[in-house]
């Protein structure tokens, strides 16, 4: 009323229940405050467990039935923010939710009673315990923003619908010529993540992953450090489209979005993971080939590109195995494969260390199958990527894969943190990679395709002394649901 502050606890539903205003006096009609005012605007926000929360400075809105925003009703806000946060940083910037027309008018008011006054109120946003206080104040400071920027449109989620009806007359009341239009929708949920920012930031400070911008977030930032292009994550959101109805998007249709584009753009190259030694014993010492591969199957106008192949190479350590099972169909005693561009090679024998781990595989080769082709025409099923080992170096690969092992992570029952239901297979460093002389030269944020392995790309950490790369996205989706 005219005689004081009006404070009103607004529930997790949005609603103003009656006899939910709480009256701390002393601020007149003169924009005075006085010591009784204070203490008990304090008294009232300690009694409601306001007082103990984790506040939003930002959303502590200085609105109250005054008639100019001076030194007083500054005070008096940020010493209820210093006295109930024990914080040093006070929440100033919220006069602009009081507002200021040109006469220096506090305009921002709420109809609160049958009479059809307009009292002006101090909404505060809070948090009081582990349940969410919905912050009207910090609705209310985005609609006035929205409306002195010339917005056109507001879009929100679908608990922000009741609110319509406030934000309509917030901006009627500020006289707003063309008032943006308000429109709701149902929030884009991915299973196996978190979108949102209440739950990222709890992530972030317990220690789950390494930041905002760790690659498995569903960050903008996080995406964009893992190697998901610009054009996957629109093409993502327009195969979803947008609903008031609530629903579950599956994470895998966000990596098809992606594999879908890099297929199309990222050049291709060959890279070793883990890598085992192969010595092509017949091949000469001194002998080099040169090696054509496409830079990209699907733009033939990019060309090929050269790479070296030499006695010694690199394969991967699981497409050898000396007792195959099953239809194994890469290198083994009894089948002969080719290698990507090169030639046939088949086994010969093998060298192992003191615990019996295959160390060296040796090999021969047949130099009139290269390019792949026999005079004879025989045929072989398995073909192997590979890097030489006289023109390799060392890298350090990150295997990124979905953060949470259950589809909805925030609504499990039984855990007590997100830790409960973190993949432990989410991230796997595996160091010793080796990569040829494209990806060591290739610059931060660079995508490229490991043959047979996936889509990978430059990470920031890349330096002088190491290479650093991010797995985007397994050309296959093997997480086992």
């Amino acid at each position: 009323g005219a005689d004081g502050i009006h404070i009103f606890i607004v529930g997790p539903d949005g609603d103003l229940g009656a006899g939910a205003g709480l009256a701390g006096h002393g601020l007149n009609n003169n924009g005075a405050v006085g010591d009784l005012g204070h203490f008990q605007l304090k008294q009232a926000l300690n009694q409601t467990g306001m007082g103990t929360g984790q506040h939003d400075l930002g959303a502590l809105a200085a609105a109250a039935d005054f008639h100019h925003v001076n030194a007083d009703a500054v005070a008096l806000v940020d010493g209820l923010a210093g006295d109930l946060l024990g914080s040093s940083q006070h929440g100033l910037g919220v006069l602009a939710l009081a507002g200021q027309l040109q006469n220096g008018t506090a305009v921002a008011g709420i109809h609160t009673g049958d009479d059809g006054g307009q009292d002006l109120m101090l909404l505060a946003g809070v948090l009081v315990g582990d349940h969410a206080a919905l912050g009207l104040a910090d609705a209310l400071n985005n609609d006035l923003l929205c409306g002195k920027e010339g917005v056109t449109h507001s879009l929100c989620s679908l608990e922000f619908e009741n609110h319509r009806p406030l934000y309509n007359w917030f901006l009627q009341a500020l006289d707003i010529k063309m008032p943006p239009r308000q429109i709701e929708f149902a929030r884009m949920n991915v299973n196996y993540t978190l979108t949102s920012k209440r739950k990222c930031l709890k992530l972030v400070n317990d220690g789950l992953v390494s930041g905002w911008d760790d690659p498995r977030m569903a960050t903008i930032c996080g995406m964009r450090r893992r190697g998901y292009p610009a054009e996957a994550i629109r093409a993502f959101v327009d195969k979803i489209g947008v609903s008031k109805a609530y629903s579950v998007i599956d994470y895998a249709l966000l990596e098809s979005c992606v594999r879908d584009d890099l297929n199309l753009n990222a050049d291709r190259t060959m890279a070793v993971l883990r890598p085992l030694k192969v010595v092509i014993d017949n091949y000469p010492e001194d002998k080099t080939d040169s090696i054509e591969v496409d830079v990209n199957p699907n733009k033939p106008e990019l060309g090929k590109y050269t790479v070296p192949f030499t006695k010694n190479i690199y394969i991967e350590q699981d497409d050898f195995m000396l007792n195959p099972t099953g239809k194994y169909f890469r290198l083994c005693p009894e089948k002969e494969v080719r290698l990507k561009g090169a030639y046939f090679i088949k086994y010969a024998s093998h060298e192992t260390d003191e615990n019996g781990n295959i160390t060296v595989v040796h090999c021969t080769y047949d130099a009139e199958s290269f390019g792949g082709e026999t005079p004879d025409g025989r045929k072989v099923k398995g073909t192997l990527h590979w890097v030489s080992a006289d023109h390799c170096y060392d890298a350090t690969v990150r295997l990124y894969d979905r953060l949470f092992n259950v589809e909805n992570p925030s609504d499990e029952e039984g855990v007590s943190s997100f830790a409960d239901n973190l993949n432990p297979n989410s991230l796997e460093v595996v160091k010793g990679c080796k990569v040829s002389d494209d990806v060591k030269n290739a610059s931060v944020g660079q995508r490229f395709q490991f043959m047979r392995q996936g889509y990978f790309c430059i990470d920031r950490d890349t330096n002088s002394d190491e290479i650093v790369i991010n797995r985007i996205v397994a050309l296959k989706d093997s997480f086992k649901k």
